[in-house]
């Protein structure tokens, strides 16, 4: 799997600099470490199963996937946040509302990932939008998406219950056709 190896070189030391860099607030840190968790869990039960999947993309996607969350919050409501913001952290991300807002966290955080040189981590991080989920190719690029909509803040909740909320209704059939082909539920 030389590939894959180059492709995934990014280390979990990069990673915790690329959160220090980008100012990622803790509670979406904590969220992507328990989409990578559940992904991670995801990744064994198929490979148990004879899927060939590349488990470690997948988790290290599941690591960034949220990288630049905080370009589409609406409004900074530092009392959401659950952490001291010092006026560095409030600056970058300012700062990156500004720069990447129109493009949203998703096409922004690809975009950044691809230029650092993971293009394999920059496509399973473009693909985890929900209106993606019609165009999603490759395993590892389902169980990102997946295992995303597990996730509401830092917690795993039913699948239902995380699509209630806005657009995200508008796929859930789709959504929930997915969870069936990878985890075998009726």
């Amino acid at each position: 799997m030389a590939a894959s190896n180059k492709t995934t070189k990014i280390t979990s030391s990069d990673i915790f600099s690329l959160y220090k860099e980008y100012h990622v607030p803790k509670h979406v840190i904590k969220h992507m470490l328990k989409v990578a968790a559940i992904a991670g869990k995801l990744c064994d039960k198929l490979i148990k199963k004879g899927e060939k999947v590349d488990k470690e993309l997948v988790v290290k996607a599941a690591l960034l996937h949220d990288i630049l969350r905080v370009a589409d919050f609406k409004e900074l409501d530092l009392k959401r946040f659950k952490q001291e913001v010092r006026s560095e952290d409030l600056d970058k991300w300012l700062e990156l509302r500004d720069k990447y807002g129109k493009r949203g966290h998703v096409k922004a955080g690809a975009e950044i990932l691809k230029k650092l040189g993971h293009p394999r981590i920059a496509n399973l991080v473009a693909k985890h939008a929900i209106y993606e989920v019609g165009n999603l190719k490759t395993l590892e690029e389902k169980i990102l998406f997946y295992a995303d909509k597990r996730v509401q803040d830092h917690r795993k909740v039913r699948l239902k219950t995380r699509l209630k909320k806005g657009r995200r209704n508008d796929f859930k059939e789709e959504v929930i056709a997915l969870e069936k082909e990878l985890t075998g539920r009726r």
